[in-house]
């Protein structure tokens, strides 16, 4: 799955039934129609803007962003096996849980809480304590070019040792 950031003035511009090209280096490429495609952007962003309410953030805080917080090192590093609690290992328990966080002006992750539990607390626990112990991004700018409070979220997949298939 890749996933693109796409700046939200071109869903205004997109027209009804747009078409996206796929065209990858030195490849022929593929074309798809989308029938629809701006009504569905909006009901997305629709979407995606309920679900920050109910986790207690603006929604409008993407818009004051200029350029988003990057992390300093690849995400997906800093959660690992290593990180399941050993203590309820013979519980066998797995899950996926979804936490969110603040970036904080220095880009230290900060504030973690799970929006979505895996089932296990402890679990849940062990997400946001990764998170804020490994977490290090450049902070949000916003259109001034100060650096300000951002927010991100992640799914964390929970698997028994030795079950791990990745990242």
């Amino acid at each position: 799955m890749t996933q693109m950031p796409v700046d939200a003035a071109l869903f205004e511009a997109l027209p009804p039934d747009a078409v996206l090209l796929v065209a990858p280096e030195k490849m022929r490429g593929w074309s798809f129609t989308l029938p629809n495609a701006k009504a569905a952007f909006e009901a997305l962003a629709k979407c995606n803007d309920s679900t920050v309410k109910l986790w207690g953030l603006d929604p409008t805080e993407r818009s004051r962003i200029a350029q988003a917080a990057e992390p300093k090192r690849s995400p997906g590093d800093w959660i690992s096996t290593s990180d399941y609690p050993m203590s309820i290992v013979s519980k066998g328990a797995q899950g996926t849980t979804t936490i969110l966080w603040t970036i904080g002006l220095d880009g230290h992750v900060a504030d973690c809480r799970t929006v979505v539990s895996s089932g296990e607390v402890e679990l849940d626990k062990a997400a946001c304590h990764a998170i804020v112990a490994r977490g290090r991004y450049s902070p949000a700018l916003g259109f001034d070019g100060k650096p300000m409070i951002s927010h991100a979220s992640r799914k964390v997949m929970w698997r028994l040792p030795g079950t791990w298939s990745g990242k």
